[in-house]
């Protein structure tokens, strides 16, 4: 459906190179919004208020005392810019100097509420709170991505914090599959506000818990392996490993593997031809992730075909890729312009940074459950920022 920006719309733009800040939505929600409406629960205390401009989509007054604060929410087609862009907005509109990775990385926190991955923001100071501080969260699903935006002053703002990632909690897009129950069950509201939903898998009230861990093993514990026959475990002996084919050596010749530092926690496994580096990640519950760096030739297929086969590898079909494209953003990787796509299917996910040096593409990827995926994605993201060409 297509849409005309007015201009309200196009002033309001004017004004985000001029220092006004964007990310906050509209009373009228124009047409090409439609589909994309979120829904969510409110906190104890927070209140509807009119919004400021044609770009916000809703706003919110909290009131603690004689403090008052203000929430906002705003949406955009595509990613809405890098972070490293927003955080730099963000940095001007509270009077610091502009902000490079390695400050970006030290901001910007991967946390996952709800059902959704958000980039969360921690913008205030302790040290001078009567000044002007922001949280700031970014969700990016469907090719669209929603900014959220909670500033005020004041030494008791800081608290406000709980509140701000339990609502982030209660998000849903509209249409969504839910593993929650609808957010007009809540279970409790805490003191600082935040929202529990009640989970569909939840006991009821009264019920005994459910029993954790692993079933219990059966008596005498289980039974051996079968043993590996002789003639196979010979003919594993004498089975050299796998070689990349003389035309694609070629290809990618003896160009040099790049430096990085490890992240606590990656267990280095051998490299082979094709895996420049290979780590492994083992999670509590006894899964584990891996994380690969692989040098291909530079015509290693376009970005969607990539993206379709990351997409099969996790459980998603080409009918909903299609419909969810995954949000792509722009990365630096040793210097470089890196791609990075995040894909999350029904039980495990991806990430991919893709960068084009020369004759040849780097493929940086960790892949693994879920919850495992989540956990490390900040250590992956901070181990992209170390690479060294």
């Amino acid at each position: 459906m297509n849409y005309t920006p007015s201009l309200v719309t196009i002033l309001s733009l004017f004004l985000w190179g001029c220092g006004k800040d964007p990310i906050t939505v509209q009373k009228n929600v124009p047409k090409d919004y439609e589909g994309q409406h979120l829904r969510w629960t409110l906190p104890d205390g927070w209140e509807n208020v009119e919004v400021d401009n044609n770009m916000q989509m809703a706003a919110f007054s909290i009131n603690d005392g004689d403090q008052n604060y203000k929430f906002t929410i705003s949406t955009f087609s595509g990613g809405g810019g890098t972070d490293l862009d927003n955080l730099n907005r963000w940095f001007g509109q509270l009077g610091k100097p502009p902000a490079n990775t390695t400050v970006l990385a030290n901001y910007r926190k991967n946390r996952f509420f709800g059902t959704h991955t958000f980039q969360f923001f921690d913008l205030t100071d302790a040290e001078n709170s009567e000044n002007k501080q922001f949280f700031t969260a970014i969700l990016r699903e469907n090719n669209r991505s929603w900014f959220f935006k909670l500033e005020g002053a004041g030494v008791g703002f800081k608290k406000q914090k709980t509140a701000f990632q339990g609502f982030l909690a209660t998000v849903r897009l509209q249409g969504e599959p839910d593993e929650l129950a609808e957010p007009s069950a809540p279970r409790a509201v805490s003191a600082a506000g935040g929202v529990k939903i009640a989970r569909k898998t939840d006991a009821p009230p009264g019920a005994p818990p459910p029993p954790s861990g692993p079933p219990p093993l059966p008596p005498g514990g289980l039974p051996p392996p079968p043993p590996i026959p002789p003639e196979v475990l010979e003919k594993m002996r004498n089975t050299p490993p796998p070689s990349i084919p003389s035309q694609i050596q070629k290809q990618l010749g003896s160009v040099k593997t790049p430096a990085w530092e490890v992240p606590e926690g990656w267990k280095v496994l051998p490299s082979t031809p094709m895996r420049r580096g290979n780590f492994s990640i083992q999670g509590e519950d006894g899964g584990s992730a891996e994380v690969s760096v692989i040098r291909l030739p530079a015509n290693a297929g376009d970005l969607q075909s990539n993206i379709t086969r990351w997409g099969r590898q996790v459980g998603i079909s080409q009918e909903n890729l299609s419909k969810n494209q995954p949000p792509v953003q722009q990365l630096e990787v040793g210097g470089s312009k890196a791609t990075y796509v995040v894909l999350r299917g029904p039980e495990r996910s991806t990430c991919v940074a893709i960068v084009r040096q020369g004759e040849g593409t780097w493929f940086f990827k960790l892949s693994g459950k879920n919850s495992l995926v989540e956990a490390n994605r900040t250590a992956f993201e901070g181990f992209l920022q170390t690479v060294k060409f």
